[in-house]
């Protein structure tokens, strides 16, 4: 298994098939508003906070992670149905905090796989939200994070939670 963080024109470049991806490998978890996101993304590339990470087997796509704003806007995590549990999304995890030096995410409390996941790559759940489609969603975060951060972003750009 191969992993890999994109540079950004490799992230433009590969928008159309980790929205593919996504939509197949995500168990019907990921929001249209996630994947409407990551469509607007293939003409701006990275910005601030902005990471995605792949898992590539044979060259093909095994598990992607896509991040904005270190999570606090957007992010996505999936993983082939072939090649779950392998720790790969905890790879993916922990190979993105490790180079923005911190991450955020939301998961909604039903999603034991990615919540899983998400622990064992050291991340804690700080906060209990309803989630965007009505679930009771957890957030998390791991590496140099605070609630601060996410408070005044969520303020300043007024994010329904």
């Amino acid at each position: 298994m191969e992993f890999q963080t994109l540079t950004s024109e490799q992230f433009q470049r590969m928008c159309p098939y980790l929205i593919h991806f996504f939509k197949n490998q995500g168990e019907k978890r990921i929001t249209y508003q996630s994947l409407r996101w990551l469509h607007n993304q293939q003409n701006t590339g990275y910005e601030l906070g902005t990471i995605a990470t792949v898992a590539l087997a044979q060259k093909r796509l095994a598990g992607a992670l896509v991040l904005g704003r270190y999570g606090i806007e957007e992010s996505l995590l999936a993983v082939h149905s072939t090649y779950r549990n392998q720790e790969i999304a905890e790879t993916l995890l922990l190979q993105a905090k490790e180079e923005l030096g911190k991450l955020y995410g939301r998961i909604e409390c039903d999603n034991s796989a990615s919540l899983k996941a998400c622990f064992n790559a050291g991340l804690m759940a700080f906060r209990l939200i309803q989630g965007t489609t009505g679930k009771p969603t957890l957030w998390l975060a791991g590496g140099d994070w605070s609630e601060e951060e996410l408070d005044h972003y969520l303020d300043e750009n007024s994010l329904p939670l």
